[in-house]
This record gives structure tokens, sequence and C-alpha cells, in this order.
């Protein structure tokens, strides 16, 4: 069961008595951006107690964390984070996304197999979705200080703040730094605080305000953690802390049924159909209430496993993967029955034989892109083992940063983010539509019980999906817009190529199609003896388009 606490005040004081040495130090994430901390304590003493790392608000750096850190460090092995683009971290060009800066975390977190998180602000959000992508194995609690997790609605910045900041960032970022203190920092530190979180670029952290996910998001991944976890607020936000308690002490995850968390797996085009039903009210019409996750790549599986989600939308070969490992998942429906990524290169690789030796990027092991990846290759008489090196990036966002800071030498990825690879000179070295293969690029997905006791449920939630495809096919400027909001894409050629690599593929009768399964059954086969007698109609249930088709469903919508 998990321990809930919250404070009315902040509950975590230290003193300057005895205070602990601190030490910086740097790592390089897996998109080779250098990221700095702060550290006091021993790291022996993990053996007994937990590492604590602290990790900042807002354009803060970690040295805010300074008194914790020289009190913490007496006892216990202390680290304070600063995120890209913070404190002494390398400011990047890309990474200013939740997923990203949850992957840095990780990244951050993963020398250390005990540790007590601890989030500030913005920090706790980010905190939150470190555990939504990567779970809780390595935590052995969890503290969100000072956030608005308990508070609904959202609140938004005072005074349009941001306006102020694109008008005078200067003036609003002290006025911000000040409202942060109970005893307001002298001049020279406030200057300092000020001079510091200007060093990332103001869209950048302007984007940092502008996380796109629902307040229910961040709620979902409190009340399914699994460790204790402390809420501290000031005294004014008392009532947020006891409302949030309340609400997962005696609204427990499986009882939620108002609200319907559906996870999709990419950022791209592929996922457009369903942020169209979304954005025009079509769940809804059909008597849905429902909040869309986004979870990278092999993440969105593990979310239908543990129960965090009885529907996700996302490529087909972890569902495949997962069935033949003995779980209880199933496709239901074909939204994309083709290939749509990219092979995207540097400039210098010419042809696939360039390849031999060279390190590639997929979004995570067993993902639809590290299918599509191997897959290429062992068309083209590469062994991805032998002679290339794989590596899970993370999202497509991603993969593209470590191709343009030179980490990797390809990757697979898909529209937008293949329209701006091209913009920084990459070659696309294999058009993956073109190969024609049958393939489950986007699949609807769920688990045998929740199909069998919720059959009206996936009945209504497809209905929507496919009139979402209608609305994707004829409606192109909507289309456009509802890309742009979930992308942060703007530019117009940009979103222009998104949507029409797309539209020539989606099925307007989304049947589960034998032979894309069998497609990744076959490659399975060569590291799973089970795919290689295994019967593609097991992986699929195709009794909901069956009844929509029968029911005369299809022809009302594309009449």
């Amino acid at each position: 069961m998990q321990q809930f606490f919250f404070g009315a005040a902040l509950l975590i004081m230290a003193t300057h008595c005895g205070a602990a040495e601190i030490t910086r130090r740097s790592f390089q994430t897996s998109d080779a951006v250098t990221l700095s901390f702060l550290e006091a304590g021993s790291e022996f003493a993990g053996d007994k107690n937990p590492t604590i790392a602290l990790v900042p608000g807002w354009l803060m750096p970690a040295a805010i964390w300074q008194e914790q850190l020289e009190s913490f460090g007496r006892s216990h092995h202390t680290l304070a984070f600063d995120p890209r683009g913070q404190g002494e971290s390398q400011v990047s060009s890309t990474g200013y996304t939740a997923e990203r800066r949850a992957t840095d975390l990780h990244e951050f977190l993963a020398p250390r197999s005990k540790v007590l998180l601890i989030g500030w602000s913005l920090g706790a959000i980010e905190a939150l979705q470190y555990v939504h992508m990567f779970g809780t194995a390595r935590l052995t609690g969890l503290v969100l200080v000072d956030s608005s997790v308990g508070e609904e609605p959202a609140p938004k910045p005072g005074g349009n703040f941001k306006q102020r900041l694109r008008e005078n960032r200067d003036k609003a970022l002290a006025e911000f730094v000040r409202a942060i203190f109970a005893k307001p920092p002298g001049e020279r530190a406030l200057a300092q605080l000020v001079n510091g979180a200007k060093r990332m670029a103001l869209e950048d952290s302007l984007a940092l305000l502008d996380y796109p996910f629902e307040r229910s998001h961040w709620r979902t991944i409190a009340r399914a953690f699994d460790k204790p976890l402390l809420y501290v607020v000031t005294p004014q936000f008392e009532q947020q802390a006891i409302n949030l308690v309340l609400a997962l002490v005696f609204s427990p995850l499986t009882a939620h049924s108002a609200k319907l968390y559906v996870v999709y797996a990419s950022i791209s085009g592929t996922q457009a159909i369903g942020w169209i039903a979304k954005e025009t009210g079509l769940f809804a019409k059909h008597g849905l209430d429902i909040d869309l996750l986004f979870t990278g790549g092999g993440r969105a599986i593990t979310s239908l496993l543990g129960g965090d989600t009885p529907i996700i939308t996302v490529g087909g070969p972890s569902v495949i993967a997962a069935r033949l490992g003995g779980s209880d998942v199933i496709i239901t429906a074909h939204i994309f029955d083709t290939i749509l990524y990219s092979l995207m290169v540097a400039p210098e690789i010419r042809t696939m034989a360039d390849l031999k030796g060279k390190k590639l990027g997929a979004s995570r092991f067993g993902s639809a892109t590290d299918f599509a990846l191997r897959y290429v290759l062992k068309q083209n008489g590469l062994d991805p083992v032998k002679d290339t090196v794989i590596f899970q990036i993370g999202g497509q966002a991603e993969t593209l940063a470590a191709l343009k800071a030179g980490s990797i030498q390809g990757g697979v990825i898909a529209s937008p983010a293949t329209a701006e690879a091209k913009r920084l000179g990459m070659r696309e070295l294999v058009n993956m539509a073109n190969l024609g293969v049958e393939y489950p690029q986007t699949t609807i997905a769920t688990n045998g019980r929740y199909l069998r006791s919720n059959k009206d449920t996936l009945l209504r939630f497809t209905r929507a999906y496919v009139e979402g495809a209608q609305r994707f096919l004829s409606d192109r400027e909507l289309s456009l817009k509802v890309i742009a909001k979930y992308t942060k894409i703007q530019n117009r050629a940009t979103l222009d190529a998104t949507y029409d690599d797309h539209v020539p593929y989606v099925k307007k009768i989304p049947t589960p199609s034998p032979g894309s399964i069998k497609t990744v059954l076959e490659q399975l086969a060569a590291s799973e003896p089970k795919a290689r007698s295994a019967r593609p109609q097991d992986f699929f249930d195709g009794s909901i388009i069956a009844e929509l088709e029968q029911e005369g469903f299809f022809s009302q919508v594309w009449r």
C-alpha cells in the first residue's frame, strides 16, 4: 500500500553545523550533452542510507540546494542536479521536453541503486515523468515540493507571465526569483540567479512552462506510485494537499471509472488521428472521457501490462512480443499497415554499406523504430548485431538531437522529425514507406480481460478513432493545427510534409492484418524460437471491427 504524507510548510530544513564538503561533477547524456551536478557526502553512505537526489525548479541551479547539501551530506550521499540549460549544465539546442529531461534524470540516477528523489516545482513534475517512464525500482521514496499537482484546475502563471517575459525578461525573472523566497536574497544573489536563468534561450524556457499533458497525467502517476510519497506545500495551499491525499486514498486507479487514460507511443503523424479525435470532441461524442498520455516506444506496452491504462495506440512489435512472452495483450485494430519511418543518416553516409561499423539509434529496444531499423539492415545484407551498434536513444526528438550532435550516424524517425532532419542537412537513406512492406505501424491494443468485460467501451473508442481518421483525411487545415499543438512545430512546410506523408496510408476500415503480424513474427523468429511456430491470427481479435462493419458504421462514415 502506498504511504502518503503531506506538509503545510517546508519540512526539509538544514543547518550549517558541521557542513559537508560540496564537489561539482559532470556526466554526458546519450544525446551528447554535458550535464553538471553537485555532490556532498560519501557515496559509500548509500550502502546504509539512500542517496538523496535534489532536482531544482524552473531555470534554477543545483546550487539553490546548498543548505540541504551541506546538512544532508553529513549522513547521506547527496546530489543536486543541474537540468540541461540550467546552472552549470550545457545549454543544448534541443531536449526541453518532459520526456528528454526525465531521460536526463534517469541517466543521472543510473549509477545509484537506492535513491530518495526530491523535486521542487518544475523539478517535481519532471520527477513524476521520470517515474512514469522508468518506474520505481531505483527509488525508496519521492518528495514533491511546491508542486501544483494537487490543484485542479491547473494554475496558470499570474499576470500573463509569459508575455511579461517576452516584453522585459530581466524584470520578470527578478520578480519571479524574489517570489520563490520567503526571505528575499541579497541583490548580488538575486542578480546571479537572474543571469543564470537567462542562459537558456527564451523560447526553450517558455516550452518548459507548457508541457503537453493534462493535470490528470501527473495525478495518475502520483496515484500509481508504490513507495512513500511526501507532498510539501506552503500553508496557503494546504487544502490542495488535503485534496490530493483524499484523491489518492479514496480513488485508487482501478476505481477511476469516469476517466479513461489512453497511452500513445510517439510524437509523430502516426498518432495524429487520436489527437484529432480528442481535440474535436469525438471521444466525448461517444460517451468517453478520454485523457491521452504520451510515453515513448517500449514504455507504452509496459503501461498496459502494468494496468496503468487499458488501451494503447502503439506500433505492433511491442504488443506481439509481449503476447509471445505469455501476456494477455491483444491487437484490436490496425490504423496504419506499412512502415512509415525513414532511416536518416549523417551527410557523409551515402549507401547502406557505409553503415557498417557505425552507431545507429532507435527509441527503445523492442519498439517499432527498433524493429524497423533491424528489418532494413537485414534486408540490405547487414547484421544489426555484428555490423552496427544500436543505441536506445529515447523519443524521436532525442534521436534527431543525437544525429545532430554526431553521437550516432543514423537513426529511425518519422514525420515531422524527418523534415527537420532534412533541414539540418541529414540524408534520407531509406524511406521505408516506399518498401511496401506489410507492417503494424500503428495499432489499437488492449488486454483480453478488458476486451471481454468492456467491449462496449472499445466499440465506442474505435468509432471515435475512425471518425477522427475521416476528419484527418477531409480537413487538412484542422489536422495541421492539431499536429502543431501536439508536436510544438509551427513551420508550415514541416506540418504539410507530416500530413502528406501519412494521408495515403490511413486504413478506412482498420481490420488487423495477418500479413503485417507475420512480418514481425518472421523477424522475431531469429532470436525467439516461439515466433517460428506462432500463428498471426493468435495476436489479434477482429471482433470489434467485424461488429462495426456488420452494423454499417464504416459505410456511413466514408460515404
